[in-house]
This record gives C-alpha cells, structure tokens and sequence, in this order.
C-alpha cells in the first residue's frame, strides 16, 4: 500500500517580491515614458518660450522708443534751429542717461550724422534716407542685442531729419535665461507630482488584489 500524497501547494509569492516587481513594473510602463516625454517638451518649450519673450519685451521696447521719441522731439526742434552743438550735446546725453538707453542721435539723408550722444555703438548707422515713418530693428552689439529706432523729424521733412533711438536688450537674455530655469524645474517637478501617485496606486492595487487570494 502506498504511502498517502501530500495535497499540492500553491505557495504565493511573498510581498517583499511583489511590491519590488509592482514598482519595478510601473516604473518602466509609467514613469520613464513620462520623463522621456517631459524631457522633450521641456526642450521644445524653451526655444519657443524665448521667442514669445523676445518679442513681447520687443513690442514694450518699440512703444518705450516711441515715447521717448515724443517727448523730446518738442525741445529738440528749438536747439536745432539755434544750431548750438554744445546745448544740443547736452540735451541728448541728459535724455540717454536712462539706464536701458543706449544713446541718441539727429540724422540727415544719405546716412549723415548731425548731433549724437555719447556711446553710439558702431553697429548704429545713420539711414541712408530718410525714414517716413517709424522704423525699428535689432541688431547684434558688441556686448548684447540693441534695439533701434528711427523716427522722422516732420518739422524738417524737408531736410530729410530723423532722431534715432537706441536701446540695450541686455535684460532679455537674462530674463529669458531665468525663465528657461524656470521650465527646466518646473516640467521635471510637475513630472514627479504626476508619477508619484501613479506609482503608488499602481503598488497598492496589485498588493490588495494579492491579498484577497491569500
């Protein structure tokens, strides 16, 4: 007679392996997918974020110039018409003492200058004719990107007249430069806030299902 079998056991795996192998699992379904993903937009955001930046900070720039333009096209007009360099000289480095304001400068036709601050890039050049309405362009310094402005003089359109204005746009590269910061910490920690709780509930559901067998 032969000795009685033992019932076949079916052990279960044991937690410790369970939750490794749950999180392990949802580690590579979930979680490096979503920072692969993040990782990608995060790099094309940025080029996209400087663009909006530049020209948002470019609109405020050419209304600014505007302004400045403005206010001093009224006193300007009188100190040309007395022809005193020296006044007009000073009139022009009182008004570029603004902390973005590159320099001024009153141009004739065919690219002559007539009066100009102190500190006009090279880069900035006079046009060779005469602008009839507002114009504005960056350019490339020696040290940052400039903004140009160039105005017409309507009391000597005849002359052919305009005022330039030059601004430095040093500040956006640092503005844009904090803002890519920003993107590169805030995509990966929102990234983290979403694959937190999808790890936790991807290791607790497995785990409750394992124990209602047990």
């Amino acid at each position: 007679m032969s000795p009685p079998r033992e019932p076949l056991r079916l052990d279960s795996p044991t937690p410790a392996r369970t939750d490794t192998s749950v999180l392990r699992n949802a580690l590579w379904k979930f979680g490096i997918p979503l920072l692969v993903a993040l990782g990608g937009a995060t790099y094309l955001a940025i080029p996209v974020a400087e663009r909006v930046l530049t020209e948002w900070f470019q609109a405020d720039v050419d209304m600014r110039a505007q302004l400045v333009f403005n206010s001093i096209e009224e006193g300007l007009v009188p100190l040309i018409e007395t022809r005193s360099e020296s006044q007009i000289r000073r009139y022009l480095a009182r008004i570029a003492s603004d902390r973005r304001l590159v320099a001024l400068a009153v141009c004739a036709r065919d690219g002559k200058v007539l009066h100009r601050s102190d500190g006009m890039p090279k880069e900035v050049e006079c046009p060779q004719a005469s602008p009839r309405a507002a114009s504005f362009e960056l350019v490339q310094g020696s040290q940052s990107l400039l903004h140009i402005a160039r105005f017409p003089m309507e009391k000597y359109a005849a002359e052919g007249y305009s005022v330039v204005v030059v601004h430095d746009l040093g500040f956006i590269d640092r503005r844009q430069s904090r803002a890519r910061d920003y993107l590169v910490a805030f995509l990966p920690g929102s990234g983290a806030v979403v694959l937190l709780p999808c790890l936790l509930v991807a290791w607790a559901v497995p785990r409750a299902w394992v124990g209602t067998l047990v």
